[in-house]
């Protein structure tokens, strides 16, 4: 199998993109997409890591509670079919 170096986070959303047209992205937190990945049945996904999303929402002014509940009751939460991101907590 062949692995690709793919570095920066619009390189693993151009690829991803490439490889399975209907994975959903995350409006507002591609700078947080950290990785590709599959679930058993699906396409590859998009890896969003939690902390640079909540880290997004504060430089929009969000305070961390704030942020922090927006994304889990908005993002974290919602399940959109088979091709829903994965989300990681490192």
């Amino acid at each position: 199998m062949m692995k690709l170096k793919l570095s920066t986070p619009k390189e693993m959303i151009s690829h991803l993109k490439a490889i399975n047209h209907e994975a959903v992205m995350y409006d507002g937190f591609d700078e947080a997409v950290v990785g590709i990945i599959e679930r058993c049945g699906t396409g590859p996904l998009a890896l969003y890591d939690r902390e640079k999303c909540i880290k997004l929402l504060m430089d929009k002014g969000s305070t961390r509670g704030d942020a922090e509940d927006y994304f889990c009751h908005n993002v974290e939460g919602t399940w959109a079919g088979p091709n829903t991101p994965f989300i990681t907590s490192v």
